[in-house]
């Protein structure tokens, strides 16, 4: 059952439509009990305004978020504290094979520079070995410039009637030598005698 309406002090009263009709259906004995539904407005009585107050979350919420936050700064924390640990622990692991491959590094960029030097090197001797073959190739050609002229020129002696002495004259082998006296133009006056 629906409380009567309680009638608020210094309000004017109010009548809620469909109210009568239900009055005297529940007076009228025997008769059919019809109930109109109230409408939306009237389905429950006028209440003061009530004033409104700060809504307040409850203080336990407040302090989970805040453990919940200040547990996973925590977690965080620890997390970067490990990691960087383990960082530190493996670049002090690595540190001597950092060495080793720096070293490898420094060697094979030596025997670049070697190599590099050698290749050019050998480049220069290539160029000085190909330029005494085309000076040997020259040699070769005036030298067979050379035979040709040679035997041309025996081919011309060979044509040549030269007369075939059968004897030749005998030379002696002694020389004669011819002594004179010597001419003296010297004067002295040692013997009394003038010049």
């Amino acid at each position: 059952m629906t409380e009567p309406a309680r009638a608020i002090p210094g309000a004017p009263a109010r009548t809620i439509p469909g109210a009568d009709a239900r009055a005297r259906a529940a007076r009228t004995p025997g008769a059919a009990t019809l109930r109109v539904a109230p409408p939306l407005s009237a389905a429950r009585p006028l209440a003061a305004a009530r004033p409104a107050a700060a809504t307040r979350r409850p203080i336990h919420v407040v302090v989970a978020v805040g453990m919940t936050a200040g547990l996973y700064a925590l977690s965080l924390a620890g997390v970067t504290a490990l990691q960087s640990a383990t960082d530190a622990q493996l670049a002090a692991d690595r540190a001597p094979a950092a060495g080793a491959v720096a070293q490898l590094k420094s060697t094979h960029d030596a025997m670049e520079g070697n190599l590099d030097m050698l290749a050019g090197a050998y480049a220069k001797v290539a160029n000085g070995y190909q330029a005494i073959t085309d000076g040997i190739v020259g040699h070769e050609q005036a030298l067979a410039a050379l035979r040709q002229q040679v035997v041309a020129a025996a081919g011309s002696a060979a044509a040549l009637s030269v007369p075939s002495f059968s004897r030749l004259p005998a030379v002696s082998g002694s020389a004669v030598t011819v002594r004179s006296q010597p001419v003296v133009n010297a004067c002295t006056t040692a013997s009394g005698k003038p010049c």
